[in-house]
């Protein structure tokens, strides 16, 4: 797999945020090896300051054949408040979705 393209938008990069977007990348691996490119995008597309920010992520998994893409629709109200849970719930979902297809 060529190394995992992140990308930050409406906040500034992270290297804890990075760092376990990696790890949950090199996880991923050990469940579909025919993984080609993997693409994560994290956005704070809003600033609330009573409500707190809310993050979204969105990842785009390159498979032969197809992709398989996870992320959350801009009128879905399921954003997560903390950006480290937001990655490990789309990771989670992500994993799920490779799980199914290879099955």
């Amino acid at each position: 797999m060529q190394p995992v393209q992140i990308s930050y938008h409406g906040l500034e990069p992270s290297d804890a945020l990075t760092a376990l977007i990696e790890t949950r990348a090199a996880q991923l691996e050990r469940v579909g090896d025919r993984i080609h490119s993997l693409r994560v995008r994290v956005d704070a597309p809003h600033h609330h300051h009573r409500q707190g920010n809310h993050y979204r992520v969105c990842i785009e998994l390159g498979l032969p054949g197809g992709e398989i893409v996870v992320g959350h629709d801009e009128d879905q109200r399921s954003d997560d408040e903390d950006a480290y849970r937001a990655v490990r719930r789309a990771f989670d979902a992500i994993r799920r979705r490779l799980t199914a297809t290879q099955a």
